[in-house]
């Protein structure tokens, strides 16, 4: 799965839930986390949340700042991660992401 997300360059941390403070909406009918990624990545921000249900399609920056050592804590504890930004504060329409840097090749 971690192979998967780097290739990928971003990881699905927690359903229904945010951490940190959320930004400017980046796109309104986004087709999934891929092209939110992009988004994300354009926008120079390191995590995003992407509309479920109601809210699909909306892709929103979060204001988090997101390194290796943020991604090996999540790595290690993906049915509960920490949230460094404070507290995981509960989003019934979005589920939370984070960029995952590449590699070494």
């Amino acid at each position: 799965m971690m192979v998967e997300e780097q290739e990928m360059g971003y990881m699905l941390v927690a359903e229904n839930s945010h951490c940190g403070e959320r930004g400017q909406m980046l796109g309104g009918k986004v087709q999934g986390a891929a092209d939110c990624a992009a988004l994300a990545q354009g926008a120079e921000v390191k995590a995003f949340s992407l509309g479920t249900k109601y809210a699909r399609g909306r892709c929103y920056a979060e204001d988090l700042d997101v390194t290796g050592d943020v991604v090996k804590e999540f790595e290690k504890n993906r049915a509960n991660p920490p949230c460094p930004g404070g507290e995981w504060q509960a989003d019934e329409l979005y589920d939370f992401y984070v960029l995952v840097p590449l590699a070494p090749m």
